[in-house]
């Protein structure tokens, strides 16, 4: 897996590094960057941002988004990420030892925010597990280079082999079937991708909540990478 970078950066993949809020950065493999939404939902359409499918350009290496962050609605996200990620790396070394699961994390963290103001169609409590989920691989990634999900570090879940996460070109057009015969109603303000376009993807289940896979589709003629999402 020597050309797979897991957990980059987001200073490396995003030209606006607000998008850290929102999508976070499974890994890199050579220039692109595969990023899931585990954690919240694209609640209204706009052109490269509908049903989960979203557009960005590349720019020197980084990600620029095309779509419209309220997508997602308005919500207190740049607050509860700060409040989180400060709690993360005060005791993230005590989460870990004492393998401590994702229900009494969200306990723990709803205990002591405060009021935070979500849209209706969102979940505040999804959000909390999605980014304990996501911090915990990651810090167990830094420390032992092995990627394994907090379910299998704390419920004893099974691990999936990292060249078991790499979804090929062909069977991500199988993954995406339903979405490209449906492409019309997927995609009513976005140009659409096509088949042709499609990359590679990843498998998700280790790095988030509620994810599946993350397809990656390249326009090389209008310079745009497509990100699809599909949630278990």
């Amino acid at each position: 897996m020597e050309n797979v970078k897991f957990f980059p950066d987001y200073k490396e993949v995003f030209i606006d590094e607000r998008l850290k809020y929102y999508f976070k950065p499974i890994c890199t493999i050579g220039k692109y960057h595969f990023l899931t939404i585990d954690g919240i939902f694209c609640i209204k359409n706009y052109k490269f941002a509908e049903n989960d499918c979203f557009g960005f350009k590349l720019k020197d290496g980084k990600y620029e988004f095309l779509g419209d962050l309220d997508c997602f609605g308005k919500n207190d996200v740049e607050r509860l990420y700060d409040i989180l990620e400060k709690d993360f790396e005060e005791n993230k070394k005590s989460y870990l030892d004492k393998k401590i699961k994702i229900a009494n994390y969200v306990e723990n963290i709803l205990s002591k925010i405060g009021e935070i103001i979500f849209e209706e169609e969102q979940d505040l409590e999804y959000y909390i597990e999605s980014f304990y989920c996501y911090n915990m691989a990651k810090y167990y990634y830094e420390l032992n280079k092995k990627v394994v999900s907090v379910k299998a570090l704390t419920e004893n879940y099974g691990i999936t082999p990292e060249d078991e996460l790499l979804i090929d070109k062909e069977e991500l057009k199988n993954c995406l079937g339903d979405f490209f015969i449906n492409i019309e109603y997927e995609l009513e303000l976005t140009p659409a991708p096509t088949e042709d376009m499609c990359i590679m993807g990843v498998d998700v289940v280790e790095f988030t909540m509620w994810g599946e896979i993350v397809g990656l589709l390249y326009n090389e003629k209008d310079n745009i990478i497509y990100l699809k999402e599909q949630h278990s």
